[in-house]
């Protein structure tokens, strides 16, 4: 099970989801679990509309995820922001911007200032607030 949820707007969000079938499954085993899934994700439906219109109507507080309930989203939290620490260490030891995907061949034209700087502005560049958590 894959989903998507991508964002078109301050307060709106598209939702998509694609459900594969293990071959060997029993067409009994696959409906409990399809079944399961499409429950929760309904339930998570209702919640994420309760709080965008808690959002947009500015009573909206962040809440702690439930320890048992959301072990999933607070592992992936726990990964991103462990991962970003690290990252964010190593640029610090480094005294620059570190950037992997960065395409580098020799003899390879530099970026000109102009278009590194205009990369740094956008999202979280150096001149942006530190991340918080």
């Amino acid at each position: 099970m894959i989903q998507k949820f991508l964002p078109d707007g301050p307060t709106k969000s598209v939702m998509s989801y694609e459900i594969y079938r293990n071959k060997y499954s029993s067409q009994e085993d696959f409906e409990c679990i399809a079944n399961m899934y499409a429950r929760v994700m309904s339930e998570d439906k209702v919640l994420c509309e309760g709080a965008q219109k808690n959002m947009n109507s500015g009573v909206f507080v962040n809440g702690e995820l439930h320890p048992r309930w959301e072990k999933g989203p607070l592992f992936f939290q726990k990964t991103c922001r462990e991962v970003v620490t690290e990252y964010w260490r190593r640029e610090k030891a480094a005294g620059c911007e570190i950037w992997p995907a960065k395409h580098r061949v020799p003899g390879d034209v530099k970026m000109s200032a102009e278009e590194v700087d205009m990369c740094g502005g956008i999202g979280c560049g150096a001149e942006k607030e530190g991340l918080a958590w």
